[in-house]
């Protein structure tokens, strides 16, 4: 079959610099470029492989994925293998590796190459599959597997959330997995295994039994992974909107985190340092003037919240999409307001990858964010200049969106025999 998206010369050049010409291939890394014979010749032993297909039928390992050869012949679709790896990625029709851990070998082969060229501190660790032996709500030995961006969906009821508390409380924030946690035995008990990279393989069991959760890592007790990862956790911003008068701009925003209102204030400096789309501009201003003579006019608003222990309210203002205009976060409309917490959440979960291997988990359930906008940060967190995995939970799994590259996990059935069917969106 002739293939309409080869890589030309400029762009195998691309491919092989952003890998430092070292194959991609987990545990490989190995140098495909060295001196040659003569002393004037260079040995090149890398490939420039295609992730979705370069025919234009599909016919090629993995699909077209639904783009077109201009795509598909792009940097974007190439990842650089040494000789021995390149070969083995399309045995089997492809079938073995999809195109979401393909994706995830790029992201964190380049993180890793960027880390080493500008001599920072290598966070590099990767949660790739969660094991469910046993649990009250779905059949014994469940599977999911997580590529770089992940989406978990399916009817309200199906689990999705409980993987989501799992993985919360594998990663140090164990208050997520309390009602998973009855003292009466026949309420049932969980028995999972996380495996992870940190950047060497490793298992992390865990066991939620009679009001207790115990770790284990490398068969002896731990805590849990919390000093090998980060999480950033965003549910519901709503929740607490109808006591606005508890909250500050800051602190509501804050609360959907589950974290102090002063890391918010910490990392929006990185929406802007991250160009994300949507957000033109933030502004954080005082609730009340700084001069005491001016105190008598404090709102009545200000007043609730300095009594509530808000000692410094603040109004935190975005201007998003066309509306030029900043308006405080509580003032926003439903779809402004996602888009300024997905923002957040990208900018948290961003600067604490820098640090720290970090999952980024986001329920499209409980925010509103249009087809359009979850299209754009779909395709938006495969980039590799993104270092964190993400994970989308949502009820629908939205067909019109192209999803390619992302893992998908699909949720049936009812307690305690749901299901999980899992596939890539290739095709």
């Amino acid at each position: 079959m002739p293939r309409d998206a080869n890589f030309n010369k400029k762009t195998r050049q691309i491919i092989a610099q952003r890998a430092g010409y070292r194959c991609s291939f987990p545990g490989c890394g190995r140098i495909t470029i060295g001196p040659g014979e003569k002393a004037e010749d260079v040995e090149k032993t890398g490939h420039a492989a295609h992730i979705l297909s370069a025919s234009p039928s599909g016919s090629g390992p993995r699909g077209t994925g639904g783009k077109d050869a201009e795509a598909r012949s792009s940097p974007q679709n190439g990842i650089w293998m040494c000789a021995t790896h390149a070969g083995l990625i399309d045995e089997n029709s492809g079938l073995r590796y999809p195109t979401s851990e393909l994706m995830r070998w790029k992201a964190l082969h380049e993180a890793r190459i960027d880390h080493e060229h500008r001599k920072l501190p290598l966070p590099f660790g990767w949660l790739s599959k969660l094991e469910i032996a046993t649990s009250p709500l779905f059949v014994p030995n469940t599977n999911i597997d997580f590529g770089k961006v992940t989406l978990l969906t399916g009817n309200n009821g199906t689990g999705k959330t409980a993987i989501c508390e799992l993985l919360a409380a594998s990663c140090g924030h164990i208050d997520r997995a309390c009602r998973w946690m009855p003292r009466r035995p026949d309420r049932g008990s969980f028995d999972f295994r996380l495996n992870y990279s940190n950047p060497d393989p490793g298992i992390l069991r865990g066991k939620i039994e009679q009001g207790k959760i115990e770790f284990f890592l490398n068969g002896g007790p731990c805590l849990d992974l919390g000093h090998r990862f980060s999480i950033v956790f965003v549910e519901s911003l709503w929740k607490n909107v109808s006591d606005l008068g508890k909250w500050d701009d800051l602190a509501l925003i804050a609360s959907g985190f589950g974290i102090s209102r002063l890391r918010i204030a910490q990392v929006l400096p990185s929406i802007s340092d991250l160009s994300l789309p949507f957000v033109n501009e933030y502004i954080i201003e005082d609730f009340y003037p700084e001069d005491d003579e001016d105190r008598s006019e404090i709102s009545e608003l200000s007043r609730d919240l300095f009594k509530s222990g808000i000692q410094h309210p603040q109004t935190l203002l975005f201007s998003i999409g066309c509306h030029k205009q900043p308006l405080p976060f509580r003032l926003l409309a439903s779809r402004e307001r996602s888009i300024a917490a997905m923002s957040t959440a990208i900018a948290l979960a961003h600067v604490s990858a820098l640090h720290l291997p970090t999952l980024l988990i986001f329920d499209l359930s409980a925010n509103f964010l249009p087809n359009t906008l979850i299209n754009a940060y779909a395709n938006l967190l495969t980039e590799a200049r993104f270092g964190f995995q993400s994970v989308f939970v949502s009820a629908r799994e939205y067909p019109e969106i192209e999803w390619t590259g992302w893992s998908i996990a699909r949720f049936s059935g009812a307690a305690p025999e749901l299901k999980c069917d899992q596939t890539w969106w290739y095709e």
